[in-house]
């Protein structure tokens, strides 16, 4: 049997502590790869939302043409030859925000910045105030016996609609704002219908 004193003691210890320091090495050089892996991870994940976004914007500004659908809600009340004229009052830009046309910059009207219903509705009373109707690119139509008005072809664009006729047999339109395209579930989309707000005669 090995004698042990208190030289072969320290050496056993002094072994002992160098383990352990190559096990902490160990564990400490585990945790760098596991913190460089995910660190990794992140940063592509980070440059693929920067791409998709990239691409999201691009696809924007490729689309041309849209629809726009008025679609009148059954009050009681006749809901066909109801006039609409949509006015286009701005576009988009090469990031993917709208923005006015020039002659109605004034408004102080922030297109990109509308979140809520209230602020869309706010927005298109103040243009419909604002606006001189005589010098802005006007497409027109009239509903059909459902309520229903499509103008298709229209060009990519924020459009102000307002009512022309029919106020006092099917009720009056508030004038509302309609952009084509539309981000819906990450994917730009080309045809928007619209249920307008309206009020009995």
């Amino acid at each position: 049997c090995m004698y042990l004193n208190k030289y072969n003691m320290h050496e056993i210890r002094s072994t002992d502590r160098e383990i352990r320091g190559e096990r902490k090495d160990e564990e400490s050089m585990e945790w760098r790869k596991k913190l460089s892996t995910m660190a990794g991870i992140f940063l592509a994940l980070l440059t693929l939302g920067l791409i998709w976004t990239g691409q999201t914007e691009i696809m924007a500004a490729q689309i041309e043409t849209g629809t726009l659908i008025v679609q009148l809600d059954e009050m009681g009340t006749p809901r066909d030859n109801v006039g609409f004229t949509a006015y286009f009052v701005g576009g988009m830009n090469d990031n993917g925000q709208w923005k006015l046309i020039e002659s109605l910059q004034d408004t102080g009207v922030d297109l990109d910045g509308l979140v809520y219903a209230e602020e869309w509705d706010a927005a298109a009373l103040k243009l419909a105030h604002a606006a001189d109707f005589t010098k802005l690119t006007a497409s027109t139509g009239q509903t059909n016996a459902e309520g229903t008005m499509t103008l298709a072809n229209l060009p990519a664009g924020m459009y102000l609609v307002v009512q022309d006729s029919g106020a006092d047999t099917y009720g009056t339109v508030s004038p509302f704002l309609a952009g084509i395209p539309y981000l819906e579930n990450g994917e730009w989309k080309t045809e928007l219908t619209a249920h307008p707000k309206a009020e009995i005669p």
